[in-house]
């Protein structure tokens, strides 16, 4: 099982406000908030604890047979070895189609982006290390996951993701992590 960094949620220092100085005869522009007040104005800030950490850790208190059911799924490198074998047999039957036709749209519309988000979801639980139990495994087994995707994402993905894992609720760090 992973530990868990506890953070609270603490409000920004906020700056102080500017002072304008407009001369006679100038038109002043529409006033607006700077950028970080208004950031801070759509959450609602709170002083008590992270309670994920907090509620994971009375679950395991209450049912410690939890514990169980942490780490790698075995099932998971088999469900994406698969999709990727499908996205991969369906670019070969449509090897000799047009780009734009009704075949193409409807496999891609309704098989690759189905397969697509399974692979993006199968790349979240990757980069938490619960396809094998290497880590080295689980970077390289995302990388081939991303492959049908397109755009290499997996490998700058994993740093971003975990990092606002162990920093939830901390301004600045984890809101541009999910």
């Amino acid at each position: 099982m992973r530990s868990s960094v506890s953070t609270t949620t603490v409000p920004p220092k906020m700056p102080a406000p500017k002072t304008v100085t407009v001369q006679a005869g100038e038109q002043q522009a529409p006033s607006t908030l700077n950028a970080q007040e208004d950031d801070h104005n759509r959450f609602f800030w709170t002083y008590t604890e992270e309670p994920h950490r907090t509620r994971r850790m009375a679950i395991i208190k209450a049912h410690p047979e939890v514990t169980k059911l942490c780490g790698p799924e075995p099932l998971t490198k088999y469900v994406v070895l698969f999709v990727v074998s499908l996205q991969v047999l369906c670019a070969y039957l449509l090897r000799d189609k047009p780009f734009i036709s009704w075949p193409t749209f409807l496999t891609a519309y309704i098989i690759g982006a189905t397969a697509n988000q399974n692979l993006f979801l199968a790349i979240h639980e990757i980069s938490h290390n619960l396809a094998f139990k290497s880590a080295q495994a689980n970077r390289l087994f995302a990388i081939f996951a991303n492959l049908p995707i397109g755009i290499p994402y997996s490998a700058s993905f994993r740093p971003y993701h975990l990092t606002h894992h162990k920093s939830l609720g901390v301004d600045g760090l984890e809101k541009a992590q999910k």
